[in-house]
């Protein structure tokens, strides 16, 4: 749920405040903004795809934590790389897209394997959090825009990292009862 939250929270950070720093660094029109949103969205179709796809030959718990570290660390090279030209950032965050759509599946398959008699109320909740996400992104992302440009993607980033360690810490607590 956290996992959800965390990263539709940083999505939308993308999606709300990536058109003001397309116009400051590189002067583009709102047509140029929509093109360069779009290998964003590609590819997070491709990485959903494609994840539905690889999770079933991995561990889903070390899949989840790989490709979300893997998100963290594209928006990470995203706020390192934005400045440095127009492809490197669309490459960037490209990158994200594939990242975020990779890890998607595996969520919502963890869910439904953790509650199989109540798999559409837990859907629906990780559902809600997400949307959660998605409202506060913006909200608190306009704070943190006020600091200085790209500071909300490197707060996002940082709650991502959280985020990740914290599931990475769950699960090697549920593993150890296990074998207890």
């Amino acid at each position: 749920m956290l996992l959800g939250f965390i990263q539709y929270y940083s999505f939308y950070n993308f999606l709300v405040f990536l058109p003001n720093l397309l116009a400051s660094f590189y002067g583009l029109s709102a047509a140029q903004k929509g093109l360069v949103f779009l290998p964003m969205s590609l590819f997070l179709v491709l990485g959903s795809f494609t994840g539905g796809r690889l999770q079933e030959k991995s561990n889903p718990r070390t899949f989840l934590l790989i490709t979300s570290s893997l998100n963290v660390l594209a928006t990470i090279l995203f706020v390192i790389l934005s400045p440095v030209s127009l492809p490197v950032l669309i490459v960037s965050i490209s990158l994200f897209g594939l990242c975020l759509g990779l890890s998607l599946p595996v969520q919502t398959t963890l869910l439904a394997r953790a509650f199989t008699q109540n798999r559409a109320t837990a859907i629906g909740v990780y559902n809600f959090f997400r949307y959660l996400g998605m409202a506060a992104g913006p909200i608190f992302g306009s704070v943190f825009y006020q600091l200085g440009n790209r500071v909300e993607f490197l707060f996002a980033a940082f709650l991502f990292a959280l985020t990740v360690l914290f599931a990475r810490r769950q699960f090697t607590k549920t593993d150890r009862y296990q074998l207890n």
